[in-house]
């Protein structure tokens, strides 16, 4: 009895090493397929920030494709997700983005974080592009809850989401709030990135914009800074960014009627224009103001 008794107490010795080396090699794997996973996304992260939008998309699907169960890996699955759909909004698949930001909002595990405020600015975006615009505003009454409750999205962001809430009380003919939320874009624009960005002239040309319509020139000129003397050597925007600038430094003077001084800010935008054809609509648009 004893020599069987030691056998048995042998045997599940050997039943018990053999489940702890199975699980333990169970445990090594998995962690060798987080890493590979987590260098995968690393690879995507990077091949967005070249422009790569194919080769991030294909890497954050393949991603997707070893993970059978989301909550499995959920921070790494779901920046997977955000990846392919930030890949198809560059390569310019809205509605494909769309249908994945969504999926996104309804599936996301957690609470509100960076990521989850991220991927709905996005969402945002597209929602503008694609001028659904009772859409977009229900998203920046949650993003702003969000902002509010955990400070995210980041004020860069969150400056952007502002200027789009803007744009959508211009299309609702409320110039008073689109001014409101372009002025909250800008103070928040100012403290992250200072006055002296391509940022801060965007929304201030909404600014300059909105309040010549409204026929408020005093007040477009303090935005547009009319009598600002550029520097067109060292301008630190692109070719594209100053024409824009001479056109509503032009349009601007055409108002208050300085003719000579309108057209000769438009002559300087239309020979850059000539130079870059890919911004046909631009052209378009200082000609037809030097025509005026």
């Amino acid at each position: 009895p004893s020599a069987k008794r030691n056998w048995r107490d042998a045997s599940e010795f050997l039943v018990e090493r053999d489940y702890f080396q199975g699980g333990a090699i169970l445990r090594i794997f998995d962690k060798l397929r987080e890493n590979y996973l987590k260098k995968t996304l690393k690879k995507a992260e990077l091949a967005f920030q070249e422009r790569n939008y194919v080769y991030q998309t294909y890497l954050c699907k393949k991603i997707l494709s070893s993970i059978e169960d989301p909550i499995e890996h959920p921070d790494i699955y779901y920046k997977a997700l955000f990846g392919i759909a930030t890949g198809n909004k560059s390569l310019g698949e809205l509605a494909t983005a769309q249908t994945l930001l969504e999926r996104f909002k309804s599936e996301y595990p957690s609470e509100p974080d960076e990521l989850y405020a991220n991927a709905l600015s996005i969402l945002l975006d597209i929602y503008i592009e694609l001028e659904d615009y009772a859409k977009a505003e229900r998203l920046i009454a949650e993003i702003s809850g969000i902002k509010d409750r955990i400070d995210q999205p980041s004020d860069y962001h969150h400056a952007f989401n502002l200027a789009h809430f803007g744009l959508i009380q211009k299309k609702k003919n409320d110039y008073r709030k689109a001014i409101e939320y372009y002025e909250k874009s800008l103070e928040l624009i100012v403290a992250t990135q200072t006055s002296n960005s391509i940022d801060y002239e965007r929304v201030s040309e909404l600014l300059v914009d909105i309040h010549m319509q409204m026929g408020e020139y005093r007040t477009a000129k303090r935005y547009l800074a009319p009598d600002q003397e550029i520097d067109y050597e060292h301008f630190p925007y692109s070719d594209t960014d100053l024409a824009k600038k001479l056109n509503m430094l032009g349009k601007y003077q055409l108002e208050i009627s300085e003719f000579d001084q309108a057209e000769d800010y438009l002559t300087k935008a239309v020979k850059i224009c000539e130079n870059d054809p890919a911004n046909q609509s631009l052209y378009a648009n200082v000609l037809n103001n030097l025509a005026s």
